[in-house]
């Protein structure tokens, strides 16, 4: 199902209206679940495609059940994850037998955290063990099927029982308004930032097809690593809106899942700020346990600095190859670990070289705060570059003179996002006082805003219901 279908738009009519009329009780949680299940059947060609990731679903609630009596064994967390690998397909697994039948894993790795999750939260005694009608609520949710945002269990349930609607015009013109912005990223602007990715992708395989490393190669492989990353954040941020302001009409407060991404000041705040609930599950349930573990060892305080540099490297490498089950995607992973292990080894030397004051002084003068800048999101464009090129094209790329070229669009783009975040800042002072008139204006015109936005959204699905590009993390 497409998020800018009209399918779509009549399956989260019937949602909001359903669970608007139904605030509680176990009627509500039978309609949540046949919702998921109704949203989850769209995604399979036919039953048969659907049981592997129903086996998965049952073999994870009888982990769950099982850490209530062995708790979080690593052997439990192990064959779930095992599991989930096989099914995926990742190619240190391919010695297994296989399933030859075409069966779909959409989904997966989403519902993979929210199981593992439950798995650590209820062998710990942290929460108690669902009942299976509530655990398939929790883990096929509709809203958050695809690719999250992933929502904490505790939180979800409340929610369930005791839903947050909104009630005033205000807060429902807030949601509503989130939904038809999402929608427009999606039917629009995301439709025109596809088609020039396509287009700059095609001319840079026939450059690299034909060993041409020239400055139009490199100019013309930054451009399409800039092209992507803007999609990406378009593409995924669009789908958020739409699930965060339908989750807010149905009565769910989803996380969030962005925050200002492209305005980080360095590799790890990024990542504090790009696809929160993914960092924030890596952080909670890879990164502390294993500084634990570091700190049991090796826990004199000189070291902790440095033990969090391993940490960092060993976290975002397991996400980057979560991303994909292919050679390409372990590439991934060493890149994001080794760029956060660079970017926090950088600031452990700068502050026992300046000091903290020292430091953050330096932190906040404009120069350098634009130029990290510009590292930081020139770094992420060419190392997602990973997640949509080829492999003739990888191979091209990984010999010297690709290398090269990567490093100059490197050299290149970091420059330009510097400049481009100098210029901003300037204009975004100047322009600090018409804000707030604009403000004014929005707000006293937003039911005439909300109509108008709706009529363009529904003729924009009418026109390009079926042209508009996949949603990207649906791939991960």
């Amino acid at each position: 199902m497409k998020f800018d279908s009209l399918t779509f738009v009549a399956f989260c009519g019937i949602a909001v209206i359903l669970l608007r009329t139904l605030r509680s009780g176990a009627l509500r949680q039978a309609v949540i679940i046949t919702l998921n299940l109704a949203f989850a059947a769209t995604f399979f060609d036919t039953p048969q495609a659907a049981l592997p990731l129903a086996g998965f679903i049952a073999v994870s609630y009888g982990a769950v059940c099982l850490s209530t009596i062995i708790g979080p064994s690593l052997p439990l967390i192990g064959v779930v994850v095992l599991l989930f690998a096989w099914l995926r397909k990742y190619d240190f697994l391919a010695f297994l037998p296989q399933i030859h039948t075409p069966y779909a894993v959409v989904g997966l790795s989403y519902i993979l955290f929210r199981c593992l999750h439950l798995i650590i939260d209820v062998g710990e005694k942290a929460a108690k063990r669902p009942n299976f009608p509530s655990y398939l609520a929790y883990v096929l949710f509709f809203l958050s099927f695809v690719s999250g945002p992933i929502q904490r269990q505790e939180v979800f349930f409340s929610q369930g029982s005791a839903p947050a609607l909104p009630t005033t015009p205000q807060e429902l013109y807030t949601a509503l308004r989130r939904v038809v912005w999402g929608m427009a990223l999606i039917g629009f602007v995301t439709v025109l930032t596809h088609f020039l990715f396509e287009r700059l992708q095609l001319r840079l395989y026939a450059l690299l097809a034909g060993g041409v490393f020239s400055p139009a190669t490199v100019v013309l492989l930054s451009a399409t690593a800039v092209v992507f990353t803007v999609h990406l954040y378009l593409n995924f941020s669009g789908y958020m809106d739409i699930v965060i302001g339908i989750g807010c009409l149905c009565g769910f407060t989803l996380p969030e899942n962005f925050n200002r991404p492209y305005v980080s000041r360095n590799f790890l705040e990024f990542w504090s700020r790009w696809h929160i609930t993914l960092s924030e599950w890596f952080k909670f349930y890879l990164f502390n346990p294993l500084m634990r573990l570091l700190s049991a060892r090796w826990g004199a305080p000189a070291r902790m600095p440095y033990l969090g540099v391993i940490a960092f490297f060993f976290t975002f490498f397991v996400m980057g190859a979560w991303h994909g089950s292919t050679r390409i995607f372990l590439a991934y992973g060493l890149i994001l670990g080794a760029g956060m292990m660079l970017n926090k080894l950088y600031q452990v030397q700068m502050t026992a070289h300046l000091g903290k004051k020292g430091y953050r002084a330096l932190s906040e003068r404009g120069w350098y705060r634009h130029l990290c800048r510009g590292i930081t999101l020139a770094f992420f464009a060419l190392s997602i570059i990973c997640l949509w090129i080829d492999m003739r094209a990888t191979r091209e790329l990984i010999r010297p003179g690709g290398l090269v070229m990567i490093l100059i669009a490197f050299a290149i783009l970091t420059t330009l996002v510097a400049v481009s975040s100098a210029m901003i800042e300037m204009l975004a002072g100047k322009l600090s006082g018409a804000r707030h008139w604009g403000l004014c204006v929005s707000v006293r015109l937003l039911p005439v805003c909300t109509a108008a936005q709706i009529f363009i959204v529904a003729v924009a699905i009418f026109a390009v219901d079926q042209n508009t590009p996949e949603f990207v993390y649906k791939a991960f």
